[in-house]
């Protein structure tokens, strides 16, 4: 069997230096990992952890310096992979060579290291809300605090590189839940064994979900009970671990649950949805609603607040046990009656409180948050009083807690759960549609509205939309026209002079010409001519006019929680570090959306979507690939 100088490992790993019997230095590198390529100087007791590509490997190797040819791989001998005694740590000894000639002795102890895995359950999404009656997601899977009582969807995946054990069960942390309840989420431990038919799942009596022999790499679904009624509109941490049989190193797994609050403010006649990055206000100007479900709706409605008086139960007010409001008194029924009857006149009433309340009333008494925990949550089934209703028109705002300031006022790039809003409004709308369809949003939506977002793409090569201007926006005679370095900007050096505008013809790079740009710099970064032909700018809300160079094209991940995926890969993205010449920073949040443009020719190169502050570089997809995706010219 022949030498080897490298080894192929999944996941995530720590490596531990054992020994040392070398005269040379030593050291073992780490490379196509997630963070790129890792050296950790071959010293007894020194520690990294690696964090690995989900299924692809990385690789390990361990070199020696002689002092004459620089590092060199030494020969590899791979232990047997075993469990740790007593631990579930799966543990893996390498042992190394440093002679790699026929005069070597081969003992292999001239560097001896341990891997340690780490981690065996991750969470590939944030948790999603499901609503019991109806077994249904949320939009997007955001916790609505109206709504009260869900199923938390998280789904596990075993990163453990081993089959689990038989016994294997997930369950909420104990610090987890403590961030948790400080928060204002409940979690529910107690499981009926109709809620755990329903969702196919067994449940211990602290809450835990048994997982058992979930293979590697292998993904499940599991649910847990929460009530959101109390809980602070943001995100809050849902951490979950793999538990006995075994203990393990890092046996924790961490993503964010989404959690926000619907509100109708009847002196406005608006809606309010508030969650972490501010609140959106909303009022709904033309509404269609289904005839049939409004039919269905005011009879049942007539059943509650009407009760038979020949009821089996007996009596006016006083419902037989299959009838609507059976789970109501009289008391509350009467004083729910009068809520809704004011608050469809525009009095100062909760409507998510009320929503609870009926639900309770028509539903068998499975309500929302802060009614008994105990019984089945799942597959009540819808209540009858549910209205079909889409707007048609919606005037809205977007009030921001720590709002910034671009060129044209605060910009909502930050945060993908914006998109999802308006989807949960219409949800919670219910009896109140006819009673907002009239409303006036107390506000100036019309001033500051400029445009219609009419199509977008989020694909491995773009994450682009197109807008519609409607005019309010000052532009200037030339169609491709962008405004220059202003006075008290970050930047004041101008492309042409201070608070001018550069006028461009529209024209655009190709991906070849990118390419091609970029492979005769990186061949002679000296030659002039190289070097002018991967210098770009570009003027962004945030940091204004701002000058770069192209330094590669390649994937680029994004770890984010837009449409649920994490870590989104990209491909061929356009890099752009710093210019030397122009060192000014280069993109910040914000600036998303605006246009790179090659200095010399003003031709569009790519569309800027990221930006690091740290590293001091901006991404940014090819241009002709934007215009493929959404089918624009520009013209």
């Amino acid at each position: 069997m022949p030498d080897i100088t490298e080894i192929t490992i999944i996941g995530d790993w720590r490596i531990i230096v054992e020994s040392k019997n070398a005269g040379w230095q030593q050291r073992v590198q780490a490379s196509n990992t997630k963070d790129g390529t890792r050296i950790l100087t071959g010293l007894p007791g020194n520690v990294m952890d690696v964090r690995g590509k989900g299924k692809t490997p990385w690789i390990l190797r361990v070199q020696h310096n002689d002092g004459d040819t620089g590092w060199q791989d030494n020969w590899l001998r791979d232990g047997a992979i075993a469990l740790s005694p007593g631990l579930g740590s799966i543990v893996r000894h390498i042992e190394t060579e440093d002679i790699t000639t026929p005069q070597s002795d081969r003992d292999f102890d001239d560097l001896v290291i341990r891997l340690e895995k780490i981690g065996m359950v991750a969470q590939p999404s944030r948790p999603h809300g499901i609503h019991p009656p109806t077994m249904m997601m949320n939009p997007d899977g955001v916790f609505e605090a109206a709504m009260g009582r869900h199923f938390m969807a998280v789904t596990v995946e075993n990163i453990w590189t081993k089959a689990w054990p038989t016994g294997t069960s997930i369950g909420i942390t104990d610090r987890s839940r403590a961030w948790l309840q400080a928060g204002g989420v409940r979690i529910i431990d107690s499981w009926t064994s109709e809620d755990q038919r329903i969702l196919s799942q067994d449940v211990t009596a602290d809450g835990r979900v048994i997982v058992g022999a979930l293979q590697p790499w292998e993904k499940q679904v599991i649910y847990f009970k929460v009530d959101v009624a109390s809980a602070a509109p943001r995100k809050h941490q849902v951490e979950v671990s793999a538990a006995e049989p075994m203990s393990h190193l890092n046996p924790d797994a961490r993503a964010p649950m989404m959690v926000m609050r619907t509100r109708y403010d009847a002196s406005e006649g608006v809606f309010t949805s508030e969650c972490d990055r501010g609140t959106l206000v909303a009022a709904i100007k033309e509404l269609t609603v289904d005839y049939n479900s409004l039919k269905r709706a005011v009879f049942k409605a007539r059943q509650l607040f009407r009760p038979d008086p020949s009821s089996s139960a007996g009596g006016p007010g006083n419902p037989g046990p299959d009838r609507p409001g059976a789970h109501c008194g009289p008391t509350q029924i009467d004083a729910l009656r009068k809520r809704l009857i004011a608050f469809l006149k525009g009095g100062d009433e909760d409507l998510c409180e009320l929503w609870r309340e009926l639900q309770c009333c028509c539903g068998n008494g499975s309500g929302g948050g802060g009614i008994d925990d105990d019984g089945s949550w799942g597959g009540k089934g819808l209540t009858g009083m549910e209205i079909i209703a889409l707007p048609n028109l919606v005037d809205y705002r977007v009030e921001y807690r720590q709002p910034f300031d671009g060129q044209y006022g605060p910009i909502p790039y930050d945060d993908p759960l914006w998109k999802i809003l308006l989807a949960i409004i219409a949800i919670i709308l219910s009896l109140a549609a006819a009673g907002s369809a009239a409303a006036d949003l107390a506000n100036k939506s019309d001033d500051v509205v400029i445009g219609e977002v009419t199509r977008s793409v989020l694909d491995e090569l773009v994450d682009a939309a197109v807008a519609e201007l409607n005019g309010n926006r000052a532009l200037t005679p030339a169609m491709f026209s962008y405004l220059d370095a202003e006075s008290g900007e970050a930047n004041e050096t101008p492309l042409t002079a201070l608070g001018a505008i550069i006028d461009t013809p529209g024209a655009v790079m190709t991906n070849d010409e990118i390419d091609a740009a970029i492979t005769a710099f990186n061949t002679n970064p000296d030659d002039p001519d190289a070097r002018s032909g991967v210098r770009v700018f570009k003027s962004g809300a945030r940091t204004g006019l701002t000058f770069g160079v192209m330094d590669r094209v390649a994937p680029s991940s994004r770890d984010d929680d837009d449409d649920g995926v994490a870590d989104r890969t990209f491909q061929n993205q356009v890099f752009i570090r710093d210019d030397p010449d122009s060192p000014n920073g280069v993109s910040n949040s914000g600036d998303s959306g605006s246009l790179w443009l090659h200095r010399d020719t003003l031709r569009v190169v790519c569309l800027n979507h990221a930006g690091n502050r740290t590293n001091n570089t901006a991404i940014g997809s090819r241009i002709e690939d934007v215009m493929s995706r959404l089918n624009i010219r520009f013209a």
